[in-house]
């Protein structure tokens, strides 16, 4: 070699190699021949392998190895290997794309009970991912098109969401891209009538027709059992304490049990319902724990009237009135002792107020007669006391006129004479007046206080009349 030409590395070969492969002129036949060889090669090979084929046996090239390169096996072709065809292209699914179509199977539950929680199966097939929904309403009518146009479709209304993504690919361009088996859960709080709805909404969601499947049904809520048993007395009186002993089951928290009397006794206790304060005969409410419970409770009737009464037992929770279990009885009310009391103690001070009343009258009657006599009996005593102190005056006149000591003398034992006969005359002239004046006195001291009595006493009457409608069924008896 010259100077000017350096050493060549390795790799000479290997290049001088294909070289000589490429320069060579092509054969019709062989190439003919290597051409499905070729593509099998290619279909088995690893994709960091390399493969060289040519006609006439070449010089083994030697390959640079790096210190992580694994070498490539090499494949001799077969004569007898048959060429294998070429597949169909397969369209690849779009995974993060919203479903359009979905063909969707709904199972509903075959029984519902509040707070206890059922599932509504779907199965099927969709070509995109799903958001699945479901909501229990109170409108029985139809569910809404969607769950999620307008937002206020499933407000006050749990609703639960479940991302559903895409399945396989297809086998065929065009179909479902994958199938799916979800169940949706839900725990009722109340029982009644409702719509069970369902919907499978493609997500992400654009608009209401992006629901894709739907499910709709009226379904009933049915409460969970309870039990209730109530040991109810056949006769009671009323206004009396009377005790009832309940015994039984509830089956969660948040349960009272409500006690309601009804004149009517042909309705259904499962009817009653509580009343406002004083519309029904007797009524209480009593908080329950959950589980068993045993209670005895005093209770008192107060009726308008006695008779058989309806007494009814309930056991309900705060927000759902429809009763969960109930005990009733039919019991006869009849009048109480202390209403027995009252009404004796009504009709005696009725008749002592009646009799104190024309004491009373009759008191007044008098006083106003006496009060009569006394003005004539007046005017009488003042005539007398008129005519007295014009006697007495002249009397005093003759005393001053008399001109001798003994003719005053004379005048002054007359005058001492006629005020002691006046002053007896005045004295038995105003005896009449005293004593109608006394009697007036007297009679007006027995009317106050035959007035005082019929007061107290028709304020005793007034409390006496308040316990008759206390403690009685028929106040008017």
């Amino acid at each position: 070699m010259s100077r000017s030409a350096p050493k060549l590395p390795v790799l000479t070969r290997v290049t001088d190699t294909v070289t000589r492969v490429s320069s060579r002129p092509l054969q019709a036949r062989p190439a003919l021949r290597r051409l499905p060889l070729l593509a099998a090669a290619l279909c088995l090979a690893p994709l960091s392998g390399t493969l060289a084929f040519a006609d006439d046996p070449l010089p083994t090239p030697t390959p640079v190895v790096s210190p992580t390169a694994v070498p490539s096996p090499s494949i001799a072709p077969s004569p007898t290997t048959t060429p294998a065809p070429s597949p169909t292209p397969v369209p690849t699914p779009t995974l993060g794309a919203a479903a359009t179509v979905a063909d969707a199977t709904w199972t509903a539950p075959q029984q519902i009970t509040e707070e206890g929680k059922f599932t509504l199966g779907v199965t099927g097939t969709t070509n995109g991912q799903l958001t699945a929904h479901i909501a229990l309403l109170k409108d029985t009518s139809a569910c809404p098109t969607s769950p999620l146009y307008p937002m206020q479709t499933a407000a006050g209304t749990k609703v639960t969401v479940t991302q559903l993504a895409a399945g396989v690919a297809p086998t065929t361009p065009g179909a479902l891209t994958g199938s799916f088996s979800h169940s949706l859960s839900l725990t009722p709080k109340d029982s009644g009538t409702f719509s069970l709805c369902g919907w499978l909404v493609g997500s992400p969601a654009a608009n209401e027709a992006s629901t894709v499947a739907r499910f709709s049904q009226v379904v009933g809520v049915g409460n969970r059992p309870a039990t209730l048993a109530a040991e109810i007395p056949s006769t009671v009186r009323s206004g009396d304490y009377f005790s009832v002993k309940l015994t039984g089951t509830t089956p969660a928290a948040g349960r009272r049990v409500l006690i309601l009397a009804e004149k009517d006794t042909t309705k259904s206790c499962e009817s009653l319902r509580k009343a406002p304060s004083g519309k029904l005969p007797l009524q209480t409410v009593v908080s329950l724990p959950s589980g068993s419970f045993t209670k005895t409770l005093r209770l008192r009737f107060r009726t308008q009237s006695g008779g058989p009464y309806l007494l009814c037992a309930q056991i309900v929770e705060t927000v759902d009135r429809t009763p969960e279990a109930t005990a009733q009885s039919v019991m006869t009310v009849s009048e109480g002792l202390k209403c027995v009391s009252t009404q004796s103690a009504l009709s005696q001070r009725t008749t002592d107020l009646s009799v104190i009343r024309k004491r009373r009258d009759a008191a007044l009657t008098r006083l106003t007669a006496a009060k009569k006599k006394v003005a004539p009996l007046q005017r009488r005593l003042a005539s007398v006391e008129k005519s007295s102190k014009r006697r007495l005056a002249t009397a005093r006149k003759a005393v001053t006129k008399a001109k001798s000591a003994s003719g005053k003398k004379k005048a002054r034992a007359r005058l001492n004479r006629l005020r002691a006969s006046e002053t007896k005359r005045v004295y038995k002239a105003g005896a009449p007046l005293r004593k109608a004046k006394s009697s007036v006195k007297l009679l007006q001291r027995t009317y106050t206080q035959y007035r005082t009595g019929a007061s107290l006493l028709d304020e005793t009457l007034t409390r006496t009349r308040k316990d008759v409608k206390k403690y009685c069924s028929r106040p008017g008896t």
